[in-house]
């Protein structure tokens, strides 16, 4: 089976798609392009 690479969700339009292993994922659909976070982590849980 082939590496996909990362999930992703668009914060656009909302489509769910794997970025194939490039460090710039960019939504097939909508074209909007997601940054790779500096550490790897998000911060969500913190308020």
């Amino acid at each position: 089976m082939a590496e996909l690479g990362q999930k992703h969700e668009c914060p656009k339009c909302g489509v769910k798609y794997y970025d194939l292993g490039n460090a710039d994922a960019k939504c097939p659909k909508c074209g909007v392009e997601e940054e790779a976070p500096d550490d790897g982590s998000k911060d969500d849980s913190e308020k």
